[in-house]
């Protein structure tokens, strides 16, 4: 899966009510997130630990962080 179909993956997962484990989605999105990008890893990786009580808005703000970071490239 590339970064696109994870990103998509993940947003077709968000439009369904019934799901609800939103750390095993960003723990999708952070094999996508930049190696040269140290802050968005660690804010990422946060968020796919237990202890943080990761959101559905904290997945969405992952992935417009993501696309943010697409479009400077």
């Amino acid at each position: 899966m590339n970064k696109e179909e994870a990103i998509q993956y993940v947003k077709d997962k968000l439009a369904d009510p019934m799901y609800y484990d939103y750390a095993l989605l960003v723990n999708i999105l952070i094999d996508h997130v930049s190696l040269e990008d140290t802050e968005l890893r660690e804010f990422a990786a946060l968020l796919g630990t237990e202890t943080y009580g990761c959101a559905k808005n904290d997945v969405v703000g992952l992935i417009d962080l993501m696309e943010k970071d697409d479009a400077k490239s």
